[in-house]
């Protein structure tokens, strides 16, 4: 089974999640975060942990609909 992660932000409290999912026999883990939305130290921890299973991305742009000032409802 494939399973991707994707998300703008990431802190530490997850890591030991995605390394039990990574661990599971088949499975096939790859998680997506923001390098820019996500602490250094969270980044490091993540990178030594989960190794070939985290992918970062860098200089993602962001796409607006609508009025950002007006929020979402």
């Amino acid at each position: 089974m494939k399973i991707v992660y994707a998300a703008r932000t990431f802190l530490d409290y997850r890591i030991p999640v995605f390394r039990e999912l990574s661990m599971i026999p088949g499975v096939q883990l790859k998680v997506i975060f923001s390098s820019s939305s996500t602490p250094d130290n969270v980044r490091e921890k993540a990178e030594n942990e989960l190794k070939e299973t985290f992918f970062w991305l860098k200089g993602e742009k962001n796409i607006i609909f609508g009025n950002p000032s007006k929020g979402l409802s």
